[in-house]
């Protein structure tokens, strides 16, 4: 995470002006340079409810979030937490084009629970994805925006389940434990609403057969003054 907040400082000395992603559905509400949010998603074996701050400039911007994921009861029944961090760029970066195209590098930690089946299990997975994501500017209008997005996401990830005397878990359910690559198509849509806030529902497909079908539901406010005044 000290990564992350690096980065996001450096784009903060370099930033010019507020511009939307309309590749992740943002809606250019110009308040500052920073937006928060909060959300949740939801599949198959859990839901996280999560936050997050994001930063934007015209042409480069950057996510950390972290959520509390809880697990049914078919799998940890038990929680976790999950601690991201995303940087991507814009193409074109002039905020004014309806097509907007962003690839990013993203990196994901989930940390738990500790006492998977009951036991001294440690639960963790390590994720490093790239994406490339689209959105579209739909009926423009002077207090709201639709912007419809969709992404294509493949990374790697590592799972395991441990005990703190470094005795490991080979399989565990349907998804532990080890290396495998991923790949997931999202499609949603980005509501702007106002100046100072965007609604994106979204939904993830997955490409491989590990993976869980993932319904999602993101709020992010502008934070600061206007800087138009």
């Amino acid at each position: 995470m000290r990564r992350a907040a690096l980065v996001l400082l450096l784009l903060w000395l370099g930033a010019e002006r507020a511009s939307a992603q309309r590749c992740v559905g943002s809606h250019p509400f110009r308040l500052s340079h920073f937006r928060a949010g909060g959300g949740v998603d939801l599949d198959k074996n859990s839901q996280s409810y999560g936050v997050d701050l994001r930063y934007t400039t015209p042409r480069v911007f950057g996510i950390v979030d972290a959520a509390m994921r809880t697990w049914d009861a078919e799998i940890f029944n038990d929680e976790g937490q999950l601690l991201g961090a995303t940087v991507g760029m814009t193409f074109p970066g002039d905020g004014t084009a309806r097509l907007s195209l962003c690839p990013m590098l993203s990196f994901n930690l989930a940390s738990g629970p500790d006492q998977a089946e009951g036991i001294a299990w440690h639960y963790s997975e390590r994720a490093f994805a790239g994406s490339l994501s689209m959105g579209y500017l739909l009926s423009p209008s002077g207090g709201w925006e639709i912007v419809p997005t969709a992404t294509l996401t493949v990374g790697t990830t590592t799972v395991t389940m441990k005990t703190k005397a470094g005795v490991s878990k080979p399989s565990y359910k349907n998804f532990c434990c080890g290396n495998h690559g991923f790949g997931t198509v999202s499609l949603g849509f980005g509501l702007g609403l106002g100046r100072s806030l965007t609604i994106l529902p979204s939904i993830s497909f997955p490409l491989d057969a590990a993976g869980e079908t993932t319904y999602g539901a993101r709020f992010v406010f502008g934070l600061g003054r206007d800087l138009d005044n």
